[in-house]
């Protein structure tokens, strides 16, 4: 009989420790209590979210759109005279970043603009 209760007393304190460090659930971006969207998002076929942010020229003066999936830089680019491209970052936790992508320029007569038009400062790479 003194096992039995022995037995329910330590089962049911052990349930109460795991209650007590089960970490909380998560939060989803967007919900009430959950952290802001702070960029665009496309929605995927399964239902999740993915969250992105674009720059360059806009998306109707492109001659070349390159999409980064990953936090690996290029190490060489070829832009050569009279072609625009557009920037699109893939951001997996939707963090405002401004430093996300380098660019390497090769010639002087390249002119870098943001995604609001303004010109952005470069560093010629010989």
């Amino acid at each position: 009989m003194i096992a039995k209760v022995a037995i329910v007393v330590v089962g049911g304190f052990l349930g109460w420790i795991y209650t007590r460090i089960k970490p909380p659930p998560p939060r989803v971006c967007g919900s009430p209590g959950g952290p802001p969207i702070t960029s665009p998002r496309i929605q995927l076929n399964d239902g999740r979210h993915l969250p992105y942010r674009e720059w360059g020229v806009p998306k109707d003066k492109a001659n070349y759109k390159i999409i980064f999936i990953s936090y690996c830089s290029p190490t060489e680019t070829d832009l050569s005279s009279d072609k625009k491209l557009e920037v699109v970052v893939y951001n997996s936790r939707g963090w405002k970043r401004y430093d996300v992508i380098r660019l390497p320029v090769v010639s002087k007569n390249i002119v870098v603009h943001d995604s609001n038009g303004k010109e952005v400062g470069i560093n010629f790479s010989p």
